[in-house]
């Protein structure tokens, strides 16, 4: 590696490891309790993915589509949004029109399109959203209790290195997400698919999979990361065969409008992160790469016992 080019990462990345140092020390304090559960086998996971956007850094190694891995391991899921539990694509945006009213309107109008809308709701009561599964099997999400279900940021400790990474003009945060889960054997796990960053010709720029799971020990936790990130540029489209693998059915979703005009882009090339880095818990861990960087926690999480009515004392 060129040294002029080391030290020059090195010091462009002392904002973000400013920002790493509060989290580690906030992570140690907060999950002093929990790392005293050894019998707890369920862990908050916390992950940024961001970019090194310093084109000197990229091109420090060789790329080659020869040399790529895109593969995505055979038992792999999404993580679970909030929003996946609900259907809004049918919520009536004339009621929620009417409900915005214009401030030009007088007083006599507003009280009229009220009493319309009241009048339109006791008619149809469920104006949505709606649950996207109806009857017995719907179920809200359990922030406590339901695994892989991303949690508000509130929930994590890197706040302030997210901040960081989107005041850089060395880095830019393609992904970020906090869940628990519980850990398990390496033969036993389950990858989570990553994607994030921008989507150009319904691809998103990055895409790939990260599996947390138990070393052979059973004393530490491992990640496996495997992420790859496509660089896009209004140039001619280049000579070599760069491409992205299809996404396993399990995985897709609908077409979504693009956030830029593929007939202005192209991919110039893909950069590939395959690290394994065995972790202690409570402690933050930066994985490193050319294009790509990773900070990433685990906190073992002790999961509530699931409470009936009658045991809450709600007297149903």
């Amino acid at each position: 590696m060129n040294v002029s080019n080391y030290l020059r990462r090195q010091i462009s990345k002392l904002s973000l490891t400013a920002a790493l140092v509060l989290i580690s020390a906030s992570s140690l304090s907060t999950g002093a309790n929990a790392a005293s559960n050894n019998g707890n086998r369920w862990y908050q996971i916390e992950i940024s993915v961001f970019s090194n956007e310093i084109p000197a850094d990229r091109n420090e190694e060789l790329w080659s589509p020869q040399r790529l891995r895109l593969t995505l391991p055979n038992r792999i899921r999404r993580l679970v949004e909030p929003l996946d539990f609900l259907n809004i694509e049918n919520f009536d945006e004339k009621v929620l029109g009417n409900i915005s009213l214009d401030q030009t309107r007088s007083s006599a109008q507003r009280s009229a399109i009220d009493a319309s809308v009241v009048s339109n709701s006791i008619a149809s009561p469920a104006i949505g959203p709606f649950p996207k599964i109806t009857g017995a099997t719907f179920k809200l999400p359990d922030y406590d209790r339901d695994a892989y279900l991303q949690l508000p940021d509130a929930e994590g400790d890197f706040q302030q290195s997210n901040r960081a990474l989107r005041r850089s003009a060395n880095q830019r945060l393609l992904f970020y997400s906090v869940w628990r889960q519980p850990i398990l054997s390496q033969g036993a796990a389950t990858a989570i698919y990553i994607e994030g960053g921008e989507s150009i010709d319904g691809q998103s720029e990055l895409q790939g999979s990260v599996t947390l799971r138990f070393n052979d020990n059973q004393d530490r936790v491992v990640i496996d990361a495997n992420l790859w990130l496509g660089e896009y540029s209004g140039l001619a489209r280049s000579s070599l065969n760069w491409q992205f693998p299809d996404l396993p059915e399990q995985l897709t979703k609908p077409a979504q409008q693009d956030t830029q005009n593929s007939s202005l882009y192209s991919l110039q090339r893909i950069y590939q992160l395959r690290q394994s880095r065995a972790m202690r818990s409570n402690e933050f861990h930066y994985l490193d790469h050319p294009a790509l960087g990773i900070i990433v926690s685990v906190k073992p999480y002790t999961r509530p016992d699931l409470v009936s009515p009658d045991t809450a004392g709600f007297g149903f």
